[in-house]
This record gives C-alpha cells, sequence and structure tokens, in this order.
C-alpha cells in the first residue's frame, strides 16, 4: 500500500488498519482498509476490491467515523474494483458529511475506476481526483 500524505501533526494522527476481507484458497477478492485521523480529516485508504461481499465491512468500519470530521478522503490507490455496492457506501458517506457541512474528496482514482465514478454521476458532486 502507498504512503498515503495527511496535512497536520503527526502527534495528532491515529492510523488504524483492518483486513476486512482475506483472499482465501479459492482466490476470491478480498479488501483491506487503513483509516488515518489527522485532526477532523479523516483519510480512508482502500485495498482491493469494493464489491458487495467486501462493501457491507466497509460500512460497519466507518460507523462513528465520520461522526467528528469535517473532511473525508477516500485513497483508492491500491482499488482495483468497485461493483455498486461500494459506490453506495462511498454515496453514504458523503450524504453524511454534506448534510453537516463538511467534504468529501477521492484520490489516486485509476482509469477504470474513474469511468465508473464519472458514468455513475460522482464527478458531478465529489472532487475527483486520478492517479498520476
Amino acid at each position: 500500500m502507498r504512503a498515503i500524505g495527511v496535512p497536520g501533526s503527526s502527534a495528532a494522527k491515529r492510523s488504524t488498519s483492518l483486513t476486512l476481507f482475506e483472499k482465501n484458497l479459492k482466490g476470491e477478492l478480498f479488501m483491506n482498509v487503513n483509516k488515518i485521523k489527522d485532526g477532523d480529516v479523516l483519510t480512508v485508504a482502500i485495498e482491493g476490491s469494493l464489491d458487495i461481499k467486501t462493501s457491507p465491512q466497509l460500512r460497519e468500519a466507518m460507523i462513528g467515523e465520520l461522526d467528528n470530521i469535517s473532511s473525508l478522503i477516500f485513497d483508492l490507490s491500491d482499488c482495483n474494483y468497485t461493483s455498486s455496492a461500494g459506490l453506495r457506501v462511498i454515496l453514504e458517506s458523503y450524504q453524511i458529511l454534506s448534510a453537516k457541512g463538511g467534504n468529501m474528496s477521492i484520490i489516486n482514482v485509476n482509469s477504470m475506476l474513474y469511468d465508473t465514478l464519472k458514468l455513475s454521476g460522482f464527478t458531478d458532486f465529489i472532487d475527483i481526483k486520478r492517479a498520476e
């Protein structure tokens, strides 16, 4: 997983790494989530696939995390796929933050994921930055 640059002092940062769905012997998809909170900014790095099997675990991992933040950054540098179930979790996070005046962005998005987000209309209301 790539390093995540989050502004602010390192003393205020809290990092949590959670393996939500391991790759099994049959080669099924997996997802890891790394959360870094720096003051009122939460960065959530997703590694693997965000799909029907893993999106409920991401939703659960986000419970309570959006309460005391004003900015959420999803880092998709190591995310290779998202289904509509994954898009739903992203949209729910956006709606919660938007309702309380917060903002959300998605960074390091590969071309395939960018096309999915664009076709779904997410680029109309969320700041989305492609991977370099």
